[in-house]
């Protein structure tokens, strides 16, 4: 059925939450879910199902990068039935305006490399967008929960250490902040006629050389899963 994730059939619920770090998937089940269920762990990516406010949702890790994540995108997508995946991680910022701790809902994502050929879309296409009803979850969430973010560009990256530094980029691609994963999400996403969308926490800045420390990352990023979490609840209504 997958080659990746070793879950039963209808293991997963029509949305999932994505963070990076498997271990993430499962502070976020065990802090938020209720009812939950360990539905897969092959090669550690961890994955869970559960309930929030009596609401069905699934959280799994998706590894490091656009190779990573999309093998685990598309196998939810195609084996699982997953209707829309939501990308929770971290991100570096590229502008004064995006601080620690700050909470972009992504609107756009570019990268400069030859992902999008290889899943079928022009050269040039370089640059997607979240599904329409995945942004407007989460704006809609974000309202909700009285919580303050920002919407922006972001710059998925190839290489974490990348000989180009930020001022380049920045100038290149006019995103405000960098991460790995969202241009893949999104670019599959379409091709898939799937929904997605995309929250981060701003963990470190190219600006003021300020970083979350690791260990407290965990608490810094219990507003951004509580979104995460209310834009899943918002696209469950969606559904109906």
């Amino acid at each position: 059925m997958s080659l990746h994730i070793n879950a039963k059939e209808n293991a997963f619920a029509p949305v999932v939450l994505m963070p990076g770090d498997p271990l993430r998937a499962k502070w976020i089940a065990k802090t938020f879910l209720t009812d939950v269920v360990e539905v897969c762990n092959l090669r550690g990516m961890l994955g869970y199902t559960g309930y929030y406010k009596n609401h069905k949702i699934s959280v799994m890790g998706h590894g490091m990068g656009v190779p990573s994540i999309c093998i685990y995108a598309q196998e939810l997508f195609d084996s699982y039935g997953v209707k829309c995946i939501i990308r929770v991680g971290s991100c570096g910022s590229y502008v004064p305006e995006f601080n620690i701790g700050d909470i972009i809902i992504v609107d756009r994502a570019c990268s400069i490399s030859s992902i999008q050929e290889q899943l079928g879309f022009k050269k040039e296409e370089n640059e997607f967008s979240p599904s329409k009803v995945g942004f407007q979850c989460a704006q809609d969430a974000a309202q909700e929960l009285k919580m303050k973010t920002i919407h922006g560009k972001a710059y998925s990256g190839d290489i974490f250490y990348s000989t180009i530094n930020y001022v380049e980029m920045h100038k290149r691609t006019s995103a405000v902040c960098v991460d790995m994963e969202a241009f893949g999400l999104f670019a599959l996403a379409k091709k898939l006629n799937k929904d997605s969308c995309c929250i981060m926490t701003c963990s470190d800045s190219f600006i003021t050389k300020k970083e979350i420390d690791p260990a407290k990352r965990q608490n810094t990023f219990n507003p951004m899963a509580e979104l995460g979490l209310q834009t899943a609840i918002n696209y469950l209504k969606q559904l109906g």
